[in-house]
């Protein structure tokens, strides 16, 4: 059943069903790849955890005090760089990449600005790093701005410092997320801005679907629940506005189509209009219940 009306919205989302795919023939090449089993929750550090699900031989567990949801064996740092860098090759420069970003971005760039702009004074001048796959489309939109960019991802080697950092879905593929954070705070100046942007496992979606929910394991090494998140960006920075404004959350469970989902769900989509369904996502983002995080954090230290 589809629930989105608009016409691009649609193209939209069938094209990242396609783009999906091909992640998954990627992750086929490395699930044999050497591991390490992971100690603790990567957001709080907690040792305890719940035995989540298995997907595509990994094994998902869920922190028992802050609710993440994390791979307890991914594979080792080295192979994961390789997944990285075929991804980047075969996915990020692909033409069908292109098309698909070309009907998102300017979006994704627009909330960026106004997000932006209710922190930091638009008139002057930003030297802006960007960390994530979409940086040469997002360039090219936002650069209109009287802005200095460091194009393409940040260089941790250099001593180049930023007013702004955008991690763009980036801190779910981190295999120690903290490790980042430690070297994305040391490139901010002081009281500089960090958006975050990152897909959640306490979403309704990946939830109410759990094991069926589309999920990739090298991609989605982390998903964090939003106390998780919390927990995880609590030592260096203070969290200036947090939401969640993802739209697919109901799209994602209707697309799945089993009968195994919770009846309310079974009920809605059957008897229903779109109007009590867009209504109910409402609610969903409302109470910070989507699987799409949008966070502005500031510097602390």
């Amino acid at each position: 059943m589809r629930i989105i009306e608009s016409v691009d919205s649609t193209l939209i989302f069938d094209r990242s069903k396609k783009i999906r795919m091909h992640y998954l023939e990627i992750e086929e090449k490395y699930k044999d790849k050497p591991r390490h089993f992971r100690k603790e929750c990567p957001a709080c550090n907690n040792k305890g955890f719940n035995y989540g699900f298995k997907k595509y031989e990994f094994h998902y567990v869920v922190c028992s005090n802050c609710s993440s949801l994390y791979l307890l064996d991914p594979i080792k740092e080295n192979e994961h760089t390789k997944y990285s860098s075929d991804v980047e090759k075969s996915i990020y420069k692909s033409e069908e990449y292109k098309d698909y970003m070309s009907g998102v971005i300017e979006k994704l760039s627009f909330d960026i600005e106004i997000a932006l702009n209710r922190f930091i004074d638009s008139k002057v001048p930003l030297n802006i790093g960007y960390y994530g796959s979409k940086n040469q489309y997002l360039f090219q939109l936002i650069g209109k701005r009287n802005t200095k960019y460091v194009y393409n991802e940040i260089k941790i080697d250099i001593n180049e410092k930023h007013d702004v950092i955008i991690l763009n879905n980036i801190i779910e593929s981190q295999i120690e997320p903290s490790t980042l954070l430690h070297k994305i705070h040391s490139k901010l100046n002081r009281g500089g801005i960090i958006y975050v942007t990152a897909r959640l496992g306490s979403g309704i979606d990946i939830m109410t679907l759990w094991n069926n929910a589309f999920i990739l394991p090298l991609q989605h090494v982390n998903l964090f629940s939003i106390e998780g998140i919390k927990e995880l960006f609590k030592p260096s920075f203070e969290i200036l506005e947090i939401s969640t404004p993802g739209s697919l959350d109901i799209q994602n469970i209707a697309d799945f189509n089993a009968s195994d989902i919770p009846r309310i769900f079974t009920y809605m989509l059957q008897h229903r209009g779109s109007s009590t369904l867009e209504e109910f996502q409402t609610f969903i983002q409302k109470n910070l219940l989507s699987s799409y995080l949008v966070m502005i954090a500031r510097r602390g230290g």
